[in-house]
């Protein structure tokens, strides 16, 4: 089977949502089994993700006097500000980059009773399938 590409963070976005619809619902332990393997797969992923964020976060953050980055008001790093137009980019491109897409295919009705918003839904709809 032809490996599927799709964006880390694309992946990462319907991994994440698919974990916290897991802790939220209850599911059917295929349902279950499904979102379980999913989030398995992806894990070298995620680390890989984490490594470069790091990287990016190290290069162009604020520090403090003890070289700390320092937090910005919405919880996230302060990016000095003369690298804001270059720490973006790298951020945009460290999230485009191509990433293999795990087979996983939900279908609607696995989802029955799971209380889901258009958010959650747009972040996982890659991996919603038609019903049989």
């Amino acid at each position: 089977m032809e490996e599927v590409k799709t964006a880390i963070g694309k992946l990462l976005k319907a991994r994440s949502t698919l974990w916290q619809i897991s802790q939220e619902s209850k599911l059917t332990p295929a349902t279950a089994y499904k979102i379980v393997k999913f989030c398995k797969s992806t894990e070298d992923e995620e680390e890989f993700y984490r490594e470069k964020l790091q990287e990016i976060i190290n290069k162009y953050a604020e520090k403090d006097g003890d070289g700390k980055s320092i937090a910005a008001e919405n919880g996230g790093i302060k990016l000095r500000k003369e690298y804001l137009g270059v720490a973006n980019a790298a951020l945009k491109e460290l999230d485009e980059l191509e990433a293999n897409r795990p087979h996983l295919v939900l279908t609607l009705s696995e989802l029955d009773g799971v209380k889901i918003t258009p958010i959650e839904m747009l972040a996982i709809e890659e991996f919603i399938g038609e019903e049989k």
